[in-house]
């Protein structure tokens, strides 16, 4: 009896160890994944939205999801859902008063509420009543995982066991995928670049950046571009946003850029292209433009189309 009463504190005093990590790993990947504790308090970085209509974000995440990709896509949603997993099944078995389903529902939606509510006060991320729905449905699946392990075998020793190795398992797991994953996001790592192609690309900013509204014989319109008034030094002294147009022809040169972002690694390559193959880029395509200004149009030397 004693072994096994031993057995059961050891088996606590971990899993609250575990615990414990894991509610530190969820202030970092929800409160402080882009900005550090000291950095709240000095107004850095500061945005925020909020999103109180049910199901918005995640009808949105499917209906983008080729655009996004489908990693990306699943980790916004399922994300939200598989993080609070662990705190469905931890916090009933640390404490007998979250032992029903109700109890533990209710822990979640309030620890969840805490975190949007923490976010929009402090101006540090979007507060979306959608988070807090699959936060809390994530709490009811990893309920769920106890529930099953309870009717696999009523010893608590072999229950509590069975957590602590599903709950070490799921954070080294985390862990990995938030390093190879969001690294740069959470500020674990810096973002490594690699550029392929254009090498005779301005290394100064672009004269006029912009979203294309009409392309015609030699002339493309841009539309709420910001423009860069440039002083004798090359360096921009002056920013405005206004409608402009490019003027381009067979001496300038047009680079498609496609990006693409993987293990913490931003390869961007430019592909240099006949400058007819600017006729082809349908409306709202994003370029940026270096060249000259005269008579209120820009000539361009160089157009870089940024592809999706």
């Amino acid at each position: 009896m004693k072994k096994i009463k031993n057995k059961k504190k050891i088996f606590k005093v971990i899993l609250f160890g575990l615990f414990i990590i894991y509610i530190i790993a969820l202030f970092k990947i929800i409160l402080f994944k882009s900005i550090s504790f000291l950095q709240i308090f000095k107004g850095y970085n500061k945005s925020r939205s909020i999103n109180l209509i049910p199901f918005k974000s995640i009808i949105q995440f499917i209906d983008t999801y080729k655009e996004m990709g489908s990693f990306r896509a699943f980790a916004n949603l399922a994300g939200n859902l598989i993080v609070f997993m662990p705190f469905g099944y931890l916090v009933p078995t640390l404490n007998k008063r979250f032992s029903r389903i109700r109890s533990t529902v209710i822990a979640s939606f309030g620890l969840s509420l805490f975190f949007e509510v923490t976010q929009y006060v402090l101006e540090i991320g979007s507060s979306d009543i959608d988070d807090i729905i699959l936060n809390t449905l994530g709490a009811v699946a990893g309920y769920s995982v106890l529930t099953c392990l309870r009717k696999i075998s009523s010893k608590v020793v072999i229950q509590n066991f069975c957590i602590m190795c599903i709950t070490v398992i799921f954070l080294i797991t985390g862990s990995i995928v938030a390093f190879r994953e969001y690294g740069v996001m959470l500020n674990l790592t810096k973002l490594k670049e690699v550029i392929n192609g254009g090498r005779d690309i301005p290394k100064i900013s672009a004269d006029a950046v912009g979203h294309t509204v009409q392309i015609k014989e030699n002339d493309i319109k841009l539309e709420k571009v910001s423009i860069y008034n440039k002083n004798k030094g090359g360096k921009s002294h002056d920013k405005g946003e206004r409608n402009i147009d490019i003027v381009f022809n067979k001496s300038t040169k047009v680079y498609f850029e496609r990006d693409d972002y993987k293990d913490n690694t931003m390869t961007i390559t430019n592909i240099k292209v006949n400058e007819k193959k600017l006729y082809t880029l349908k409306k709202n395509s994003m370029i940026s433009v270096w060249g000259n200004n005269r008579e209120g149009k820009l000539f361009a030397n160089f157009i870089i189309v940024y592809l999706k």
